[in-house]
């Protein structure tokens, strides 16, 4: 089975779509700017897919924020969703997938570290040995996708 999306090593994996079937290569997504272009240039292609990768995409521009000055407002985050939300403006799954993830942010954005919400919970998001990073909200949306028209079972991971 081919894997669409990891999260290995602190980074998510993203296969290329643009080149299937010819090739099977992945695109290291580190940064928030890693991750709006791939869904700008259509590394990722499909409605579900991409409101997955848009929530990684949020933990990850709430990370490197937070990494660099300990501490986030919710204007960062908004930031981080206004970049995510510019990039398919008509992906409906992209923008709920996005409000999920603000409406996590700003339940818990008190939080010492709001990266790490979650823990024990994220184990859902587990498969095959995989690390996940500590976001409740992305494993709703992962595994949630059925209420925005796909059966959550057509997720490969």
């Amino acid at each position: 089975m081919t894997e669409h999306i990891a999260w290995k090593e602190n980074q998510l994996l993203l296969l290329d779509q643009r080149l299937l079937p010819f090739k099977k290569v992945y695109v290291k997504c580190r940064t928030l700017a890693d991750v709006t272009r791939a869904i700008k240039n259509m590394t990722v292609r499909g409605a579900p897919l991409i409101g997955i990768v848009a929530a990684y995409g949020m933990y990850l521009g709430i990370r490197e924020i937070q990494r660099s000055r300990k501490t986030i407002r919710e204007g960062d985050a908004v930031r981080v969703y206004q970049s995510l939300a510019a990039t398919r403006p008509t992906a409906v799954n992209l923008t709920w997938a996005l409000d999920r993830m603000l409406s996590t942010y700003r339940q818990h954005g008190g939080s010492d570290n709001v990266l790490d919400l979650g823990d024990g919970h994220a184990s859902g998001h587990s498969h095959d040995g995989v690390e996940t990073p500590g976001c409740f909200a992305i494993t709703e949306i992962s595994f949630g996708v059925s209420r925005v028209g796909m059966d959550k079972s057509e997720i490969r991971f």
